[in-house]
């Protein structure tokens, strides 16, 4: 298990959306019925009412504290530092973003009859961005070892090395005779932290281009 306890810095002024998201997550926890859960979930057979806002919905229910408890912490961590680069607005886009394609690909690779639940896989979109973002950003962590713990201060870019490591590990063991936990969705961890990677890679090649245009040799700006 791998738990992140602070980022290095890049962080500015407080992180209004993420606040909000880790607040909107604990209300709904707080307040969901039943009903809600199970209407609110993601179906992995996509059977049921395809397409529709559950593809969105499903990441803001949690099965128990520590399921809500890790997510938003993690949350915390890395949405401050990716608000404090992209904003809120721009942030939310992004976190809805990886939430969807989280839910897409574990769909894709794990295609069996379920509800999904979590944000788990918006939150690794968080991780992903923040790596391309800034590769040198430092992640101060908590790395147990069996009954043990090490912390360690890595770059980012270790850091999610190290995570899909232990994910793909995780994903290893659902093909062999060991298994998982299945209430885990590792494909949809996987996926979102892709999607993060991929739209933050996009927008920081639409700035290069944005400021190679207003740089343009032998022209002047105005």
């Amino acid at each position: 298990m791998l738990i992140p306890l602070d980022t290095s810095g890049g962080r500015s002024g407080f992180p209004a959306m993420t606040a909000l998201l880790v607040a909107v997550n604990l209300a709904i926890f707080l307040t969901a019925s039943p009903v809600t859960v199970e209407s609110w979930s993601f179906d992995l057979s996509l059977s049921r009412h395809f397409p529709t806002a559950t593809w969105l919905t499903y990441a803001f229910l949690h099965g128990d504290w520590w399921h809500l408890l890790g997510n938003m912490w993690m949350l915390f961590v890395f949405g401050w530092a990716v608000e404090s680069r992209w904003g809120a607005g721009q942030f939310l886009i992004v976190y809805l973003l990886c939430a969807a394609g989280a839910a897409v690909t574990q769909a894709a690779l794990m295609p069996e009859p379920g509800l999904m639940i979590g944000a788990s896989g918006a939150v690794s979109g968080i991780l992903g961005a923040l790596t391309v973002l800034d590769h040198r950003q430092r992640v101060l962590s908590l790395l147990f070892l069996g009954l043990f713990g090490v912390l360690l201060e890595v770059r980012v870019l270790i850091y999610l090395g190290l995570w899909i490591a232990l994910h793909m590990d995780a994903v290893q063991s659902l093909y062999s005779s060991e298994g998982v936990a299945e209430n885990v969705a590792w494909f949809a961890h996987l996926g979102g932290c892709a999607v993060g990677m991929i739209v933050a890679l996009a927008v920081r090649v639409v700035q290069r281009r944005r400021r190679f245009s207003l740089t343009w040799p032998g022209e002047q700006s105005r």
